[in-house]
Parts: C-alpha cells; sequence; structure tokens
C-alpha cells in the first residue's frame, strides 16, 4: 500500500513544524531552565547593583546598564545557549567598539564586567536555590 509512507512523511513534518521553534531556540526548548534563571538572576543583580557600569567611556547606573543589556541579550538570545555565553555575547563588552565594560564599586577598584559577572554567576550556582 503506498498510502502509508506519504502518511508517515506527512506526520514526520507536521511534528518537525510544530517542534521547530522549540528545536531553534533553547529558551522555548526550556523556559524555565538552569542557564535562563541564572541569566534573568545576573540581569537582576546587575539592576540592583548599586555600581558604576562604564560603557565606552560613559557612565550609567545598575538600572540603565540592565536594560541596555537585556537588550542586547534579546538581540543575541538565538546564540545564547548558557549564562557564559550570556556575559560573553551582551554583557561583557561593547558590540559597536569592542571596548570590554567596566564596573566600578563603592570602596572597590574598577573591573572588567565580565570578571564581575562570572564572580557573581559563580556565588550564585553555589547558593541553595528555592524551589
Amino acid at each position: 500500500m503506498r498510502l502509508w509512507p506519504e502518511c508517515k512523511a506527512s506526520l514526520l513534518l507536521a511534528l518537525i513544524l510544530a517542534a521547530g521553534p522549540a528545536l531553534a531556540d533553547p529558551a522555548l526548548a526550556d523556559p524555565a531552565g538552569p542557564a535562563a534563571a541564572e541569566i534573568d538572576h545576573l540581569i537582576a543583580f546587575i539592576g540592583r547593583s548599586t555600581c558604576v557600569f562604564v560603557r565606552n567611556g560613559d557612565d550609567y547606573d545598575g538600572a540603565a546598564a540592565a536594560a541596555h543589556i537585556g537588550e542586547k541579550y534579546a538581540y543575541y538570545r538565538a546564540d545564547i545557549t548558557t549564562a557564559a555565553d550570556f556575559i560573553d555575547l551582551a554583557a561583557s563588552r561593547s558590540a559597536l567598539t569592542g571596548r570590554p565594560y567596566q564596573v566600578r564599586c563603592p570602596g572597590a577598584d574598577a573591573m572588567p564586567a565580565r570578571d564581575w559577572l562570572l564572580l557573581e554567576l559563580e556565588a550564585y550556582r553555589r547558593a541553595p536555590q528555592a524551589p
């Protein structure tokens, strides 16, 4: 019977089309996954920070930095599958100039935003998480 292979192919195509967005975008495949929680935490951490963020020579407060980095995250989201990807692509350097972002916290020397965020990511991963 020649109908079966055609039905099987149609069913397979329908399954691929239905799952396509989830396969193409890891955030859609598992919106509550560990990377999404870590990235959400890092953006919130930036937004709550009392540190000054230096981007291309200009100073920004935590809220402004979080908004900018959130926009970059949305832009690069398809390329981001881990919190480290997020830090490298969206939160550590200017896409226009390539200059690294700096963070100046009260009572501390300025440091690269990448290093500052990796330290926070480590602390977040070590801390017990609420269910």
